[in-house]
């Protein structure tokens, strides 16, 4: 896990490296630099004794697999064609490296990053679907004068790129690129509209909250040509077939994901440092856990939770349950409404974009907490929602696809016991059924009808309509509405953003954090399985992964029904700090964005202030989108 940045001059101009140390919290173990000028090539690991060239390529080093200097990035290969810098794990780099060994090539080092280096001087690109891994990284070829820029499947490891004076520049972070001269900071107004209406802040695509700024998608490289200076537009080298569906029993399908989960943990146990796990007490994180302990029985084993005193939120009775069957080491903490306040310009400068919502920080915390113990390595549990239904949405694409098929007596019957769901009603599982059912041009008066117009009147309408934003639809073609709603938050919403999010929350820290559910290998298994096998005619969601993991899990986990996460109390954060909140919406800051109507805002607001109405979400990403557009000076215009 490292950070990685670069500059493209084909002018041969000069170059600026101060951006890439912008990336030192990513990796503060090592730095190196590599600059290609005049057809030869400079490294170097402290300042900058070569300040022209056509390219510039940035790594700073979190040492976790091969601490050696063997493992020194930027990286080349013996005959010089060939140089990487790269973010990220390649977990089946030992069975590549066999692989490669029988083919000829010579190691000189036990790291993935020579692994990766060497599949690709031997395979090509066809080498990018056979890597098992979170990964971002650039790859210099000289015989063909390009830098690969690739990113991984699901998109763990962000990578972003774009124009500055001069040039191109990409960095792991867009801080990086907004320090470099000519960069732009207009508000993307897409990106700031699916925001606002519905907490979406990344779908998946390249477009980011800044015009001319762009991401290399998950699954996806871009090639940027050394002579001319341009990108090619992304390409996609992997594609989830979700066409393919799999003819096996529920038993065989338990049997197998269990198999195939174990592995998944053990592939992400590899490492060179000690590893760790957070632990919120849901079904995902408790899954991660108890394996970790199976495939380790012995091992000193360490937990981070969140603890809270709101106890709708609390769950610390479900940690208290796993850690009683796998004895961690457990640490929590306890963020506060004023401790938020306090960091809040520290927590908006590491996401670098507006974030769904006051969770964001528990997570911070926890990462913080894992670094003062000195871990460097933790697994989590991202993607078992969107893999295997765990979310309420789930519970509503299920009823549409037994209505859709004509199954209306197990229809009638499902309806019935999804209701009894936690935070759930039947005109909530109606709404979520309609959501997916609806075609795209009854979406507007359905989306009125529930009380979510596409301009609410807190929003700057005007300033969208003439932007030509595009209005949320969550329309699924087919019978299987509950697959395609997997599919769409696999890899639009939820997960791309929970991803961005916790990637920066944990590098903040210089922690790694890994997702063993989300493989390429997994997802496939997973989205060739029939319907039923995720929720059960009883709506238990999840129910094949609750059943794979039985006897792992403690038993309150595996019939745990209600869903929390890393929660925090953000109605009672809001309340307790008032009077911050309501000075931050009525700033000038705020009366400059367009995205916003001020007055209808802070009407919300108050109404929400003295109980008048329910808190709502909106809030937040209202005060968010503020607090952003501040600390990185973005205009709207």
């Amino acid at each position: 896990m490292c950070g990685i940045a670069g500059i493209l001059r084909p002018d041969d101009g000069p170059l600026d490296s101060a951006f890439g140390t912008m990336l030192r919290h990513r990796g503060p173990d090592d730095q190196g630099w590599l600059i290609y000028g005049d057809q030869k090539i400079t490294k170097g690991s402290s300042s900058l004794t070569v300040n022209h060239g056509t390219l510039l390529l940035w790594h700073q080093r979190l040492s976790i697999i091969d601490l050696s200097k063997s493992g020194w990035q930027p990286m080349s290969t013996s005959d010089g064609r060939h140089h990487i810098v790269f973010n990220g794990e390649i977990y089946n780099y030992v069975e590549l490296r066999e692989e490669l060994l029988r083919f000829g090539c010579r190691f000189t080092s036990t790291s993935d990053t020579e692994v990766l280096l060497l599949g690709y001087a031997h395979l090509g690109r066809s080498l990018l679907p056979r890597l098992v891994g979170m990964f971002a990284f650039a790859l210099l070829d000289l015989e063909r004068q390009e830098l690969l820029l690739a990113r991984d499947f699901f998109g763990i490891k962000p990578l972003y790129y774009g124009a500055c004076s001069g040039g191109l520049a990409f960095g792991s972070e867009l801080k990086a690129l907004l320090a470099l001269p000519g960069v732009p900071r207009r508000a993307n107004a897409q990106r700031v509209y699916d925001y606002l209406h519905s907490g979406s802040s990344d779908m998946g695509d390249r477009e980011t909250f800044y015009q001319g700024l762009y991401q290399v998608p998950p699954a996806h490289y871009v090639v940027l040509d050394l002579r001319s200076g341009t990108a090619s537009e992304p390409v996609r080298y992997w594609v989830l077939d979700v066409n393919s569906r799999l003819d096996c029993t529920f038993e065989e399908a338990r049997t197998h994901l269990r198999d195939l989960f174990l592995k998944n943990v053990q592939l992400h146990m590899r490492s060179d440092v000690p590893v760790a796990g957070t632990l919120s007490g849901g079904i995902d994180s408790s899954s991660v856990m108890v394996a970790m302990r199976q495939l380790r029985p012995r091992a000193t084993m360490h937990a981070f939770s969140l603890l809270v005193d709101d106890p709708a939120v609390s769950e610390r009775k479900w940690i208290d349950a796993v850690n009683s069957k796998i004895a961690c080491v457990q640490h929590f903490t306890k963020p506060t409404a004023e401790e938020l306040k306090a960091d809040i310009g520290r927590l908006v400068y590491t996401q670098e974009e507006p974030f769904g919502s006051t969770s964001m920080y528990a997570e911070f915390r926890i990462y913080e907490l894992v670094r003062k113990q000195g871990i460097k390595v933790v697994l989590v549990g991202d993607g078992g929602d969107e893999l295997f239904a765990g979310y309420q949405s789930a519970l509503g694409a299920r009823l549409a696809s037994l209505v859709r098929q004509g199954r209306m007596a197990e229809a009638i019957r499902f309806a019935s016991a999804a209701r009894s769901f936690p935070g759930m009603s039947l005109l909530k599982v109606f709404a979520y059924a309609a959501d997916c059912s609806v075609p795209g041009k009854q979406q507007r008066f359905f989306r009125w009808f529930v009380g979510k117009q596409a301009f609410p009147a807190w929003m700057g309408a005007e300033w969208f309509k003439t932007r030509g934003v595009s209005l949320t639809v969550n329309y699924s073609p087919g019978h299987e509405k509950l697959r395609s709603l997997l599919l769409r938050q696999l890899t639009q919403a939820p997960l791309p953003s929970h991803l961005r999010c916790q990637d920066r929350s944990a590098m903040a820290h210089s922690v790694e954090s890994r997702q063993p559910f989300l493989t390429p290998e997994m997802a496939a298994f997973a989205l060739a399985l029939p319907e039923g096998f995720f929720i059960s005619q009883e709506a238990r969601t999840k129910n094949v992964l609750r059943e794979a993991l039985r006897g792992l899990l403690p038993d309150a986990i595996s019939r745990r029904r209600d869903k929390i996460g890393f929660a925090t109390d953000e109605a009672g954060f809001m309340q307790e700090q008032g009077d911050w909140v309501e000075a931050t919406l009525s700033s000038d800051v705020a009366g400059r964005i367009p995205a916003l109507c001020q007055p209808a805002l802070l009407y919300q607001w108050q109404r929400m202030r003295s109980h008048r109405t329910p808190y709502n979400g909106r809030i937040w990403r209202s005060l968010n989108l503020i607090l952003w557009a501040q600390q990185f000076e973005v205009t709207f215009s």
